[in-house]
C-alpha cells in the first residue's frame, strides 16, 4: 500500500541493507486513512510516518516490527505569508503544533527506535532485529 507517486518502500529497503527489494506492490488505496485501516484490520501493511500512527501504536492497534524507521524524503511545513511572520496567532499556533507534535512522539522510541537517514546501511545494520 504505498502513493503511486513515491517509492518510499526503496527508502526503507535501502536502509534495511536489502538489495533489489522491490516485488509488485499491491496498492489498495492511494488514502493514508485507507491504507492505516486497512492495516488495523489486518489486510496489509503499510509504511506510515510514526507521528500519524503514534497512538494507534501506543494503544496496540498497530505494531512496527522492526525498530528501522527510516527519515523521510518529504517533509511537512507550516507557511503562511511572509507579512504576517510577527503575527501573532500564527506564532500562537506554530507554537501549539511543535508542542502538539514533540507531545504525540514523546516516548515512541520504544516503539520504533532511532530515525536513521536513508541509505545508512552501517547504521541500520547495528539496529535490532
Amino acid at each position: 500500500m504505498e502513493d503511486p507517486h513515491w517509492d518510499f518502500w526503496s527508502y526503507w529497503t535501502n536502509a534495511a541493507g536489502i538489495d533489489d527489494a522491490r516485488t509488485t506492490t499491491h496498492r489498495f488505496s492511494d488514502d493514508f486513512n485507507v491504507q492505516i485501516q486497512a492495516a488495523i484490520l489486518g489486510h496489509g501493511v503499510s509504511l506510515a510516518r510514526g507521528m500519524l500512527v503514534a497512538d494507534d501504536l501506543k494503544a496496540g492497534r498497530l505494531v512496527c516490527p522492526f525498530q528501522l524507521p527510516v527519515r523521510s524524503p518529504v517533509q511537512y511545513y507550516f507557511v503562511y505569508p511572509t507579512n504576517r511572520h510577527h503575527d501573532p496567532l500564527l506564532r500562537d499556533v506554530r507554537e501549539w503544533l511543535k508542542q502538539t507534535a514533540e507531545a504525540t512522539v514523546a516516548g515512541m522510541d520504544s516503539h520504533w527506535g532511532p530515525t536513521i537517514a536513508p541509505g545508512d546501511r552501517e547504521i541500520a545494520a547495528r539496529q535490532p532485529g
